[in-house]
């Protein structure tokens, strides 16, 4: 009776938001349901090419070819936490791979099994789905970050690009400024931003009011006001100076409704959203998906690749005016958002984004490895057997001196 090869073991963790939203996700089961569609639909797509099309947009390229020697040589396994959940150790040059040590606290409200204890992996693959820098002092996890960095585990997104692409809006807007720099103003319509080292500084403000401020860090609305006056300005600077934070400030503009495009690996989608108020990103009222424009791919191509690191999951929103005209405010990363329109099929489309990034990282280097070794092998074939030809024309000379030496005794 045969037995099946034993399957090695591969781990993907998944940093995840520490909120109501994040929470409900169970990220173990989206991975399964993943792997399941896959399957299923490898049955269809052998009779239908318009199935096989319109799965490989879906699926970030992946081929059947690759899942199914990814299934076949690897046993998947699927762990979720918080950045206030984990420890790292970083270890590079342990001699079985394993760059990084990561320790896992149970969850107080644990969505599977695995979630009750206290756990220790060696991951080799980290999906981010959440920034290690939130709203307090208590929410400053980017030792963990760090961490990552330096062990050079695969991330999606990378761990450098959430360093250099998301935690701080200035890094951001520099960012997004080079690209309209190369591009122009016109191919990349990206809104003048202001920004203040101090809040003493607060009061002197290029454009007209009413100005945009935001404050620090924040994301997702937080921390942004709408300032109608320069003494109002010059009040919000005394609050702002309590925690010795820098802000940035933009023109107030009156838009219609904004726009967010949608990267993740190489699909891309828009979505236009009408607001009650003007942080139409806190409080849509509604959200629809419209057509992808060329100057749109462009957007979110670019800035996908700003501060030359890319990143495998991008958002960049921008806002319509009431004259038509566009601005790009911001892009985000690894922690974007998705609608609730298609919730479902943008958490697969991030599983088998990671299912393509093993492959890249784990299963093509097994199969070039495996080559080398053939060609290690072949190489000294080729060697010994070029020695055993030199030494069977020592022996033919040696024998034809002999002969030579007896005829002569003769």
């Amino acid at each position: 009776m045969s037995t099946q090869p034993k399957k090695s073991p591969l781990v993907v963790l998944v940093i995840d938001a520490n909120s109501k939203q994040g929470a409900t996700l169970d990220w173990k089961d989206i991975f399964s349901r993943a792997q399941q569609r896959r399957v299923d639909l490898a049955e269809k797509k052998a009779n239908d090419e318009t199935v096989a099309a319109v799965d490989y947009y879906n699926n970030n390229g992946l081929s059947d070819e690759d899942f199914f020697r990814l299934s076949a040589k690897y046993d998947l396994s699927v762990h979720q936490a918080n950045w206030n959940d984990i420890c790292i150790t970083s270890y590079p040059d342990n001699p079985k791979g394993r760059r990084a040590c990561i320790h896992i606290r149970a969850r107080a409200n644990p969505l599977n099994e695995s979630q009750k204890r206290n756990r220790t992996v060696n991951p080799q693959l980290i999906l981010i789905r959440a920034l290690p820098y939130g709203l307090t002092n208590r929410w400053d996890h980017r030792n963990q970050l760090l961490g990552l960095i330096h062990s050079g585990i695969p991330c999606v997104n990378s761990a450098m690009s959430v360093w250099l692409n998301e935690l701080e809006r200035p890094f951001v807007y520099s960012g997004l400024k080079k690209i309209q720099d190369r591009l122009g103003p016109d191919a990349f319509p990206l809104i003048n931003q202001y920004y203040y080292s101090s809040w003493s500084e607060m009061g002197f403000v290029p454009g007209p009011y009413p100005q945009v401020v935001k404050i620090a860090h924040m994301d997702a609305g937080m921390g942004k006001m709408k300032v109608n006056t320069e003494e109002e300005m010059k009040d919000l600077g005394t609050v702002v100076g309590i925690h010795g934070d820098y802000s940035t400030s933009e023109n107030f503009l009156n838009g219609l409704y904004d726009l967010r495009i949608q990267k993740i690996g190489h699909r891309v989608r828009v979505f236009k959203r009408t607001g009650m108020s003007w942080k139409t990103n806190m409080d849509s009222l509604t959200i629809e998906e419209i057509d992808l424009q060329p100057r749109y791919l462009s957007w979110v191509e670019e800035a996908s690749k700003m501060n030359g690191v890319e990143m495998d999951i991008c958002t960049v929103d921008a806002l319509v005016c009431e004259d038509g005209r566009e601005y790009i405010l911001e892009a985000n990363g690894c922690s974007s958002g998705v609608p609730y329109l298609t919730e479902e099929q943008d958490y697969l489309s991030m599983a088998d984004l990671c299912f393509q990034r093993l492959v890249d990282n784990y299963l093509e280097k097994d199969f070039n490895t495996e080559k080398e070794r053939d060609f290690e092998t072949a190489t000294e074939l080729a060697k010994l057997r070029n020695v055993v030809e030199e030494l069977q024309i020592q022996v033919r000379s040696i024998e034809g001196g002999s002969n030579t030496y007896n005829t002569v005794r003769r």
